[in-house]
């Protein structure tokens, strides 16, 4: 079986290193104001201009840095283990973020076949997707083959 697999939010912790980092910067802001939208510029105080602090004054501090999920090494290992094709699947804003992802991958030894850059990712030949990204999750469902949801506060309206 194929198995596309998204790196933020599913096997990359990136929402708490981009707190962490931003609590760093402004120490008397209180955040997240809200982790139930997918929409981070709604989760901090600084609105839009979050987008320029993660994909390009923090970035490599960020992307490179961020924990793997726990466990998430060792599901990648089964999966692998089991004959399965891991290809991971992320859409990555800029090539900063792409090369500190890829530095990441390398890091932590994430086991895997291939790696695609896009946000279309109902496009990619798989079985299956695996994400946190509804819309994403939606628009692959909708080729007819298998989305499944990482559990998330952004997502739990999905079904």
């Amino acid at each position: 079986m194929i198995l596309a697999i998204d790196i933020d939010g599913v096997i990359r912790n990136f929402v708490d290193k981009v707190i962490e980092v931003y609590k760093k910067h402004y120490t008397n802001h209180n955040v997240p104001i809200t982790k139930k939208v997918y929409n981070i510029s709604l989760w901090f105080p600084i609105g839009d201009k979050i987008y320029d602090f993660v994909f390009e004054k923090h970035a490599k501090e960020i992307y490179q840095e961020a924990k793997p999920y726990p466990k998430a090494k060792k599901f990648l290992e089964y999966l692998k283990e089991n004959g399965h094709k891991v290809i991971f699947v992320t859409n990555q804003p800029n090539e900063k973020t792409k090369n500190a992802t890829l530095k990441w991958i390398e890091k932590n030894r994430m086991p895997h076949d291939d790696i695609k850059f896009t946000s279309k990712k109902d496009e990619i030949d798989a079985d299956v997707l695996l994400d946190d990204y509804t819309k994403n999750l939606e628009e692959f469902a909708e080729t007819g083959k298998l989305a499944v949801c990482f559990d998330r506060p952004w997502n739990k309206e999905w079904n």
